[in-house]
């Protein structure tokens, strides 16, 4: 994949087609990069990536959370255009399968009660990214990043890379690079965003690793899978998830191979 992307960056153009950001650009093809470098913790390539994203100043912080998904945001690197069924009024998959087609229906997702305990008094993300509803005189909450099931015209798209990951991997690259000062002014660029006090400066390493797996948490929540592959690729999959979900161990964290293959290869050994 580095190969691939490093191709990639070389071949690309670093202009948008158009003037929205349905097509990849050079910046695209980095930010994707700062990702597989941290995800391998080739910590100095992670930064240097993610750094070429944040100085490009066609990129911003979304001041209002409730901008951030929009087909405008200027917090968008990379979004994805729903066309075939933008006629019929779908802006993103994500709000045609959460939001439910009635405003007092049930959501299809729910969010982990531990999860919502999670956010600090006064986060913005909990007021604009989650959605309460009561159930049997109990309040539930539900995602809501993307607030249109079905509308015209479209104004969502579907995010696929946006800045503030780019903060939070610069933040991680930076921690294990014992860049600590630097790292907390990252993870504070995206608290202040939210609406909340910045961390302290007198914060040693193993709290501000904690202190950036939460803020990952909340900020990329519901979004292409980020808490699980931060999860097992931290080795924090097991103690996290045994304590809210029963009957977890370690086996649940590796992809089970089909029967059926097992069956055709006598070479394969169930992931166990």
């Amino acid at each position: 994949m580095v190969d691939d992307l490093k191709k990639a960056a070389a071949d690309i153009s670093d202009a948008y087609q158009g003037n929205e950001r349905t097509r990849p650009n050079r910046k695209a093809v980095e930010a994707l990069l700062a990702r597989v470098y941290l995800y391998h913790a080739d910590w100095a390539n992670a930064e240097e990536m993610a750094d070429k994203v944040i100085a490009d100043n066609r990129y911003e912080l979304s001041r209002d959370l409730n901008t951030v998904f929009l087909k405008t945001s200027k917090e968008a690197i990379w979004q994805l255009q729903t066309v075939n069924l933008s006629t019929a009024g779908v802006n993103t998959w994500e709000g045609f399968s959460i939001v439910p087609a009635v405003a007092t229906a049930r959501s299809y997702y729910q969010v982990y009660d531990t999860t919502v305990a999670a956010y600090e008094e006064n986060d913005l993300r909990k007021a604009m990214w989650l959605k309460p509803y009561v159930v049997s005189n109990k309040t539930l909450y539900m995602p809501y990043k993307y607030k249109v099931r079905t509308g015209a015209p479209v104004t969502e798209y579907n995010t696929v890379l946006r800045l503030a990951e780019q903060y939070l991997i610069r933040a991680e690259a930076r921690l294990n690079q014992n860049k600590l000062q630097a790292a907390l002014q990252d993870i504070n660029q995206i608290r202040e965003r939210a609406g909340l006090v910045a961390l302290p400066q007198t914060m040693d390493k193993a709290s501000i690793a904690l202190a950036l797996e939460k803020e990952r948490q909340l900020e990329l929540l519901g979004e292409w899978g980020h808490r699980w592959f931060d999860l097992v690729r931290t080795n924090r999959a097991l103690p996290v998830l045994s304590t809210v979900k029963t009957d977890f161990s370690e086996s649940d964290i590796k992809i089970p191979i089909a029967t059926a293959i097992l069956i055709t290869n006598a070479n394969l050994q169930q992931n166990d």
